[in-house]
C-alpha cells in the first residue's frame, strides 16, 4: 500500500463515523472460503434485514451493490478503503485490514488455513486485528510464531467455517468419478507477483508431473478402476505446471471448472478416497474426515531452503505416506487400492493437536461469539 493511500486512509478514519450494521467480507479477491460460509449463514438467517453486506472482490468489472472491486485505479482504492473504514465488522481470510477506525470496529482474521509453512512477515498487519481465529491452542502458538510477536487481538479457539462443508451430507456428483484421489499441491511460483517459494529458480514446480509419469499413473489407475483429480492452488503460476491432461483417468481442474460444474472444493474433499498434497494447509482440514494422505516431498529440500517451515522438523507433522519418487507414489496408490491405511493413528494424534473442536457447526459458533459481544 502506498504512503499516499495510507495517509488518505488515516485522514478518513479521523473524519467519518462507523456505519452501524455494515459488514464487509474479504477472501483474497473472491467470494470464497470461510468468509463466504459466514456470509451465506447470515444471509440464510435473514440477518441482512438489519445489516448491510459488502464484498471486497476482484472478479467484477464495476462496483455493484454488495460488491467492492479490488481495482488498480487509486481513486477506487480510496473508495474501497472508505467502505472498509465505515464497517462495523470485517471478516477477512487474507488480512485485508487497514487501520482500525477509532478502535471501534470488529476486525476478525479468519485466515485461509493453518499450515506449517514459514509465513513470517507475509501477514504483518496483525496490529489491526481485533479477533484472530485459531483451531486449537497449538494453532494459536503457530499463529503467534508467524506474526513474530504476540498480537493484542483476542484469540478465538474454534474451527474454520469453511470446514463445515466436511460435515454436511454430500451426495455423489455425476461430474466426479466414483472412486478418486484428490491432489492439491501448494503453489511454488506465485501468480500475482514475482515470488518463488523454492530455494532455486527452475522452469517447473512439480517434479513428478511429467508426461511420462502421468501416462504411467493413468495406466495404473485404469487397472485399479480409480481416478486422479489434480487441482492447483488458486495462486499457482500455471506457466510452471501442466495445464491439461489427455489421460482418461486423470483430470486437472481449475477454479473456473469448479464454478461451471457447481462444485465446492470441500465437498470434493469429503467425497474423495484419499488426498495427495505437499505443504498445503488443506491436509490439516482433511484430518477432520480421517482419510489417507500422501505427501509429495520431492521438493522438500528446495522448499526448506526457500520459504521454509515454522517448525524444526515438519516431517513429524505429516501423518501419511512420504513420496520421494515414482516408486513411493505407486506404493501409495496400491495401499488405496487394497484399502490399507497405515497412518490412521498418526492422523488422529495430529488431528487432536490442531483441532480443538471435532464436531463441526463452526460458522454458527463463530457468529454467536462475535454477535454476543455486540449485545
Amino acid at each position: 500500500m502506498s504512503s499516499l493511500i495510507k495517509r488518505a486512509l488515516l485522514l478518513i478514519n479521523n473524519i467519518i463515523p462507523i456505519k452501524k450494521g455494515l459488514i464487509v467480507f474479504e477472501s483474497g479477491g473472491k467470494k470464497a472460503d470461510s468468509s463466504y460460509e459466514l456470509y451465506s449463514y447470515l444471509s440464510k438467517n435473514n440477518v441482512e434485514k438489519n445489516y448491510e453486506f459488502y464484498w471486497i472482490t476482484s472478479n467484477v468489472k464495476k462496483e455493484k451493490k454488495g460488491l467492492l472491486v479490488v481495482p488498480n485505479d487509486m481513486l477506487l482504492k480510496v473508495k474501497q478503503m472508505y467502505k472498509s473504514s465505515r464497517a462495523e465488522i470485517i471478516f477477512s481470510t487474507h488480512g485485508f485490514f487497514t487501520s482500525n477506525n477509532k478502535g471501534k470496529q470488529k476486525r476478525v482474521y479468519l485466515s485461509h488455513g493453518q499450515s506449517f509453512k514459514n509465513t513470517l512477515g507475509l501477514y504483518n498487519n496483525y496490529e489491526n486485528y481485533t479477533h484472530i481465529l485459531a483451531t486449537s491452542k497449538f494453532s494459536k502458538e503457530l499463529r503467534i510464531k508467524a506474526f513474530g510477536s504476540v498480537p493484542q487481538a483476542k484469540f478465538i479457539i474454534s474451527g474454520l467455517p469453511r470446514n463445515d462443508e466436511l460435515f454436511r451430507k454430500v451426495s455423489t456428483n455425476s461430474c466426479l468419478p466414483a472412486k478418486f484421489i484428490l491432489w492439491l499441491p501448494t503453489f511454488k511460483h506465485y501468480s500475482l507477483e514475482n515470488r518463488n517459494d523454492l530455494g532455486l529458480e527452475r522452469d517447473y514446480d512439480l517434479q513428478l508431473l511429467t508426461e511420462e509419469f502421468l501416462n504411467e499413473v493413468d495406466n495404473k489407475l485404469k487397472k485399479m478402476n480409480m481416478s486422479l483429480i489434480i487441482k492447483y492452488h488458486p495462486k499457482q503460476n500455471l506457466n510452471f505446471v501442466p495445464n491439461n491432461s489427455k489421460n482418461s483417468r486423470i483430470k486437472i481442474l481449475s477454479d473456473d471448472d469448479l464454478r461451471k460444474k457447481n462444485l465446492n472444493l470441500y465437498s470434493i474433499l469429503q467425497l474423495s478416497t484419499a488426498l495427495i498434497t505437499d505443504f498445503s494447509s488443506v491436509y490439516i482440514d482433511y484430518l477432520l474426515v480421517n482419510k489417507p494422505i500422501a505427501f509429495d516431498l520431492t521438493d522438500m529440500d528446495q522448499y526448506k531452503d526457500g520459504l521454509g517451515f515454522l517448525v524444526e522438523n515438519p516431517l513429524e507433522y505429516m501423518p501419511g505416506s512420504k513420496v520421494y519418487n515414482k516408486s513411493d507414489f505407486f506404493d501409495f496408490l496400491n495401499d488405496i487400492y487394497i484399502n490399507r491405511d497405515k497412518f490412521e493413528g498418526d492422523r488422529k494424534k495430529l488431528r487432536n493437536k490442531v483441532h480443538n473442536d471435532l464436531s463441526g457447526d463452526y460458522t454458527k459458533k463463530l457468529i454467536n461469539e462475535i454477535f454476543e459481544e455486540k449485545k
